[in-house]
């Protein structure tokens, strides 16, 4: 008997067609994890900038002794004897003339008195300033992200 040892044509076409099927799936899975570490990292670096910019406007608005003007998209205020002004134009909030956060959506200032009602930033009863930031994506299209603190001033 002259048996010949060896893989059969279909056999062989099974395999490579398993090993393919085996390969999209795990070539899915690593396209998978890349995306959701770019979104990660994106969101980080998001986070970052909007917690400094936060970071930055409490310590200014916490330490004013006096609001010369206020609406909903700029505060103008006196610190250390010196008129500062935070204001959003153009997509950046900007601390005078120093940008502190690029890629804004919207910034929205509100003032409460001491009861806890909204009032105007240059009232003598202002006690709570918050600051709602609205940071957009810049690298995907995976929309905002929004912050928002409350800062209560020390000398009003």
């Amino acid at each position: 008997m002259n048996r010949e040892a060896g893989f059969t044509l279909i056999e062989v076409i099974v395999t490579l067609v398993l090993v393919g099927i085996m390969a999209a799936v795990a070539g899915m899975a690593i396209v998978q994890g890349v995306q959701g570490y770019v979104f990660a990292r994106e969101n980080a670096t998001t986070t970052q900038k909007a917690q400094l910019a936060m970071a930055r406007m409490s310590r200014e608005l916490i330490e004013l002794a006096n609001v010369t003007s206020a609406d909903a998209i700029q505060i103008v205020y006196v610190r250390d004897s010196v008129t500062h002004t935070i204001a959003f134009a153009s997509g950046t909030v900007k601390l005078d003339n120093y940008v502190l956060v690029n890629d804004v959506s919207s910034l929205s200032l509100s003032y409460r008195d001491s009861n806890e009602n909204l009032c105007a930033g240059t009232d003598a009863d202002l006690s709570t300033i918050q600051i709602d930031l609205v940071l957009s994506r810049p690298d995907t299209d995976s929309g905002t992200i929004g912050f928002t603190t409350t800062i209560h001033p020390r000398y009003i």
